[in-house]
Formats: structure tokens, sequence, C-alpha cells
């Protein structure tokens, strides 16, 4: 049975949805009130009641409820190869597809360079520091995939002679293409230097 690790700041969120920009506003009017009129409290009391409505309605606090109530609604996807094409989808991967996007250059330079998080314990790198064709996956997603060579503009494809490891199957010319655009949609992510696509926490880049 699935589990979600939820904290306890954010269980409200998954249960009751993340806060409306209205109600944040309307909250925020409300201690901006209070606080204006506060001559006759406690400082200790106004402090702690400042903390708690920033633990609730601070940007960051609503990143992570957003992040849990994808996490919450990614747990029923099924694990296979398909295209993802939205942040929240990529930060939810499941590791069927979570090993290819990791295959991608530019995110294996990035996660070898701690710039990103690369799915954190929920994704095992088998070959740490290897990348593109040096990379097992890597080989398995352009195996007789046609390419354009960037240099010389030719059309060119490459078949990688090897044994398949324990465990894996064959991927076919729909799997490939789904995760060669999945490819492109997680370079866009990571070019934007926002949000990290690898991050089921909605982590910055």
């Amino acid at each position: 049975m699935p589990v979600l690790n939820v904290s306890q700041s954010n269980l409200g969120s998954v249960l009751f949805g993340q806060p409306s920009l209205e109600a944040v506003d309307y909250f925020t009017s409300v201690k901006n009130q209070i606080l204006s009129k506060s001559s006759g409290f406690k400082e200790e009391f106004l402090q702690v009641g400042k903390q708690v409505f920033d633990s609730v309605y601070s940007a960051r606090a609503l990143e992570l409820a957003k992040a849990a109530i994808n996490k919450a609604g990614s747990l029923f996807t099924p694990n296979l190869v398909k295209e993802l094409k939205t942040l929240e989808e990529l930060q939810t991967a499941k590791p069927a597809m979570q090993r290819y996007i990791m295959a991608n250059p530019m995110v294996r330079e990035m996660f070898h360079d701690l710039r990103c998080y690369g799915y954190g314990e929920s994704y095992f790198d088998f070959e740490p520091g290897k990348i593109g064709e040096d990379h097992y996956d890597y080989r398995r997603i352009f195996n007789g995939v046609l390419r354009v060579n960037e240099e010389t503009g030719e059309w060119y494809k490459t078949i990688y002679r090897e044994g398949m490891r324990h465990g894996d199957t064959w991927l076919d010319p729909s799997d490939q293409i789904d995760i060669i655009n999945t490819h492109r949609n997680v370079e866009n992510f990571m070019l934007l230097a926002a949000k990290d696509p690898t991050s089921d926490w909605n982590a910055d880049l």
C-alpha cells in the first residue's frame, strides 16, 4: 500500500486543499490589523502568533502545501513509461520514469554538481559519474533512434549491441519517443532555473 510522508504543517493541505489567494490575503489583513493595535499585548504572545501565521501562510509554506497535494495525487499513478509534460508530473515521477529522466545529460551533469535533487532516496544511481553514451540508460533510450548530427546536419542512428541487465525489458519505439519528449520538457524547466523538476518537494534550483 502506498505511504505518503507528510509533515504536520502540510497535513491540512493534503486533507482539505491549499488555501485560496483570497483567504491568504484576508488573514494577512487581519494579522496586520491585530499587530497595528497590539500595544497592550505581550510581545511574546505576538511573536508566537506571528510565527504560527507565517508557518501556515508564508510563500514557502504554500509551496510545500502544493507539493504535498501533488504527491498525494500521484500515489495511484501507474508506474510505467509515459511522457511527462508539466512541472508537477516531472516532480512526482514514478521510478519507471525517474531513471530515464536522470539519464538526460543536462540533468545528470547538474545532479553530479549537486545542483538538483535527483529524486532523493527514491532514485539510485548505478553508474555515478557517467553521462551520455557512457551511461547504460542513455544507450537504451537512443538505441536505434534516428538523430541529427548537430555539427554536420546529417541523420544517423546508433545500434548499441549489449545485453540487458537483469529485470530490464526492451524499450519499444513509443517508449523511446515518450522518454525523449520528456527529456525536452525537463530541459526546458532546468533552463528556466526556477523550480527543480527532480524535487518532489518543489525546491528551487
